[in-house]
């Protein structure tokens, strides 16, 4: 996505109802964050992206989410990463974001929580694999995560990696971030995506459900195989046909690292 001709639009910008009503959005995925337990206190983001404008809405750092109105967010420049409406700084983490925004296609909103179980599993440098129909009918195979951070870690300049390596994951896999829009950061926590913040902080959820769960079975039964692929590819399938659970496609073999 070409960020640089999207970002002219910054100059003279005024906010319209469009502009607003994402600010709207990404409130009420916040909320919906928050009432899961996925984020607290300050800890987590959300962001949305309006890619005509190439302008990101994300909550101000260190902010209480108890203290957010939908007028508190920032709005930031999709290609500098400069605030140009609102006090504050952007919340941790954006400059992945950006990443995402440029570089995976239909992405237009981001989610990076320290959800419980969702970050064991990316502290463990496992992915989550697919288990069980519940896995399936959600994602399209195992929720993957990144190749471990070779290196020292740079404060300013973490985010800016992190962006780099999911990017780099589905370059390297050549797998389709719209069949499983989640991934966990090594070491880190989870990240997930949407076409709307609210799908967004949809996936967010069912990676926390997905993580529990696949930990529960592996306790009460650690030989279990993941399910086929051909099983998988079913019931992903069975779930978009009924308008259950939304995507553009669904796509054959595509289940990364089987």
């Amino acid at each position: 996505m070409d960020l640089q001709g999207c970002a002219n639009s910054v100059d003279g910008f005024s906010f319209d109802a469009m502009l607003e009503n994402l600010r709207l959005a990404v409130h009420e995925a916040n909320l919906q964050l928050v009432e899961n337990g996925l984020v607290d206190y300050f800890r987590g983001n959300i962001s949305g992206f309006d890619s005509r404008r190439g302008l990101i809405v994300i909550k101000p750092r260190g902010v209480d989410y108890g203290s957010l109105g939908p007028e508190n967010y920032l709005v930031v420049s999709a290609r500098t990463g400069q605030v140009v409406e609102g006090l504050g700084m952007p919340a941790t983490g954006i400059e992945a974001h950006l990443a995402l925004y440029r570089d995976l296609p239909d992405v237009r909103s981001v989610v990076g929580t320290h959800s419980k179980y969702a970050t064991m599993w990316a502290q463990a440098g496992r992915k989550i694999p697919c288990l069980g129909v519940a896995h399936a009918d959600f994602f399209q195979g195992d929720i993957p995560i990144t190749e471990p951070h070779d290196g020292e870690i740079n404060e300013e300049s973490y985010y800016e990696v992190v962006g780099k390596q999911i990017v780099e994951h589905f370059e390297k896999t050549n797998a389709d971030p719209s069949l499983v829009p989640a991934i966990l950061v090594d070491r880190l926590g989870p990240v997930t995506w949407g076409e709307s913040p609210m799908d967004a902080a949809r996936n967010a959820v069912y990676v926390e459900m997905l993580a529990e769960l696949a930990f529960g079975t592996l306790s009460l039964n650690p030989e279990l195989k993941p399910l086929r692929d051909e099983d998988i590819l079913r019931h992903y399938s069975i779930m978009r046909k009924r308008g259950i659970v939304q995507s553009k496609r669904v796509r054959g073999r595509h289940l990364e690292g089987r």
